[in-house]
């Protein structure tokens, strides 16, 4: 029997590849629907993006959350919502400008607050394996861990 990843990994590549131009195609719309429909679309194609790539790695469709311990992470979830808001806003507000004439299309400024947003996010994401592996290493005092076998042991006599 096939692994379910081996079977779908040419499904998730084709996939990819129509959200990619699915996404060029939402930047054409900007001249027949408002603007904030093309930036929802271009939201739920990230979003749909993510999902596919989440279950292609873990097999499950919130995969793109889930971190080395297999558990969501909340800063994977943090700084996924950022990016892809940021990210989709930053596409239409491109597309807008190419297709009013802009001179310089790409002439986009990013507010600075979300920028710290964006990186308190990123450090959560960085630091908190890092407390977790630290924590993990982190040895019980041989004073703790003796009391503790003696309170085992006396539960264990008690029953």
């Amino acid at each position: 029997m096939t692994e379910p990843e081996a079977v779908f990994k040419p499904i998730a590549l084709r996939f990819f590849v129509v959200v990619l131009f699915a996404l060029a195609a939402a930047g054409f719309l900007v001249t027949q629907v408002p603007a904030l429909v093309v930036w929802l679309m271009e939201l739920l194609l990230f979003l749909s993006f993510l999902i596919m790539a989440g279950f292609n790695q873990k097999g499950v469709v919130r995969g793109f959350l889930i971190d080395e311990r297999n558990k969501l992470s909340l800063s994977r979830l943090q700084l996924i919502a950022w990016t892809v808001l940021i990210l989709s806003a930053f596409f239409t507000a491109v597309a807008v400008n190419l297709f009013s004439g802009a001179h310089d299309a790409m002439a986009i400024v990013i507010p600075g607050q979300l920028w710290v947003l964006m990186g308190i996010s990123t450090t959560s994401l960085v630091g908190s394996p890092l407390l977790l592996n630290q924590k993990a290493q982190k040895d019980a005092k041989s004073g703790e861990l003796d009391r503790l076998n003696q309170r085992l042991a006396g539960r264990a006599r008690a029953k």
